[in-house]
């Protein structure tokens, strides 16, 4: 096995020990997002944008500083869809797997289409509950046959397969209480689709490719400000990359959807819309405002943004 993979796996099995344990010394109902005291603002805050719509923003979703929601979400350099308070994608294209065969469809419309559903079949693992996810299965499945060959699909199997198939060797030997706990249970799973397939069948191979569950990144934020963070992330093909926040209470009684900008630029390419537009989703579209995204109020109106935060300077 990779020296470096075996490290991360040891590590992630330490972490995965403690979760259990930090789950219940800081309940999420007793956390304060954020600590004031840890929150170090920008000396170049700008006046915000609509503080009304703000500062009512920060206050139902237990947010109560310009700069906390960007620092609790460690949001990235690119940008970060907020599912339900808890969990956070990131809709890239490169994320999504190749397609060779374009035929009578241009490639915006392509990536349009695959990138809409891999989303919203992301947003499916998080919430099975949405309305589209009785189809998106079939019609990621049915989008795929149609524009990837055969040789693309193995070749994308069998690179996901030893992925997986190291890590699972690596947690046979663990304690039971840790290589059955829930942390593992999607790779147990996917294991089990790996084994089931029929490397000679196309089919097979893509429908175990968009059956697979990911390990999402577990962040937790602690009340004292700091953050751990698990030091491994199982991807798979046709989901975009999930973050799970454990230690924030969820708000999940329709879907709500934080879009956080921290590149205009990339948001304004992408189909976001599509994604949650089905969904009746109660969306926030939000700037992170910094040096490198200045978020101007031109932006801010042309791109349907109620407000910008700023981010957190260390």
């Amino acid at each position: 096995m990779n020296k470096n993979t075996t490290v991360l796996l040891a590590a992630v099995l330490v972490f995965a020990a403690a979760l259990t344990i930090v789950l219940y010394l800081y309940p999420a109902f007793n956390l304060n997002p954020i600590s004031t005291s840890n929150t170090n603002q920008s000396a170049n805050t700008a006046a915000l944008t609509n503080q009304a719509d703000l500062s009512d923003f920060l206050g139902k979703y237990g947010f109560y500083s310009n700069t906390s929601l960007s620092a609790y979400y460690q949001v990235p350099a690119n940008n970060e869809m907020i599912i339900n308070c808890n969990y956070g994608i990131e809709p890239f294209y490169y994320n999504i797997p190749a397609i060779l065969a374009i035929e009578n469809i241009t490639t915006y419309e392509a990536y349009t289409n695959i990138s809409t559903d891999v989303g919203e079949y992301t947003l499916c693992i998080i919430d099975p509950t949405l309305p589209y996810c009785s189809y998106i299965n079939d019609s990621l499945y049915n989008f795929t046959m149609k524009f990837m060959n055969y040789s693309t699909a193995y070749a994308l199997y069998n690179s996901t397969a030893s992925t997986y198939y190291e890590a699972y060797d690596s947690i046979e030997s663990a304690p039971d209480s840790v290589s059955s706990s829930a942390f593992f249970s999607p790779l147990l799973y996917d294991v089990s689709v790996l084994n089931s397939t029929n490397q000679s069948s196309e089919s097979s191979v893509v429908s175990s490719l968009i059956k697979l569950q990911q390990i999402p990144q577990y962040i937790l934020d602690l009340s004292n400000g700091t953050v751990e963070t698990d030091p491994i992330y199982l991807p798979v093909p046709f989901q975009y990359e999930i973050y799970y926040y454990p230690l924030k209470e969820a708000c999940n009684s329709s879907l709500t959807v934080f879009n956080l900008i921290s590149n205009i630029n990339n948001f304004e390419t992408q189909t976001y819309y599509n994604i949650y537009s089905s969904a009746g989703a109660d969306v926030t579209n939000i700037c992170i405002n910094d040096s490198s995204n200045s978020c101007k109020q031109s932006e801010l109106n042309d791109l349907n943004i109620s407000f910008y935060v700023q981010r957190q300077v260390s």
